[in-house]
Formats: structure tokens, C-alpha cells, sequence
């Protein structure tokens, strides 16, 4: 059995650490996608809610236009504008 020179070895263990931190760096990288993601559904149901509290209804066009905005700054605005708007209209088509 032949065994390993030490160029050998240390590529293999160089390989072995880039995998490490390639699988580390993409856990990473999930996570912060997972948590923008759930930021941005709070926002949508938090929208939702304040609309339900003050009477306002949205119609299947803003569901649509909400559900496909990932613009947390967008989302922000919005919520922060249906506390005093006098209807969906003016806040979604403006």
C-alpha cells in the first residue's frame, strides 16, 4: 500500500477545509435568505391586519401586487401609509 506524499496530503486536506467552508458559507447565506423572507411576510400580514382593523378592503389586484412586492422598504411604506388612508387605492395605486 502506497501512502501519501505530503503534497498529496495537503491538498487533500485543503479540499476536505474548502468543502467545510463552502457548506458553512451556504448555510449562512440560507439562513439570511430564511429570515429576510419571514421580515417580509410579517410585513404582508401585519399590511393585511391593519387593513382588516380599519375596514379597508383589498381586492384580489393588491393581494396580487402584495404578495409579489419583496421590497421590504415598499412593504414599510405601505404599512406606515394604511394608518391614516382613506382607502387601499391610495395607497397601492399611488
Amino acid at each position: 500500500m502506497r501512502t501519501r506524499t505530503f503534497w498529496e496530503e495537503f491538498k487533500a486536506e485543503a479540499f476536505e477545509k474548502g468543502i467545510e467552508e463552502g457548506v458553512e458559507k451556504g448555510i449562512e447565506k440560507g439562513i439570511e435568505k430564511g429570515i429576510e423572507k419571514g421580515k417580509e411576510e410579517g410585513l404582508r400580514e401585519s399590511i393585511l391586519h391593519v387593513c382588516e382593523a380599519r375596514g379597508l378592503a383589498l381586492d384580489p389586484k393588491h393581494i396580487q401586487i402584495l404578495e409579489g412586492t419583496h421590497d421590504r422598504h415598499r412593504l414599510l411604506q405601505w404599512l406606515e401609509a394604511l394608518v391614516t388612508a382613506e382607502s387601499v387605492q391610495e395607497v397601492f395605486e399611488s
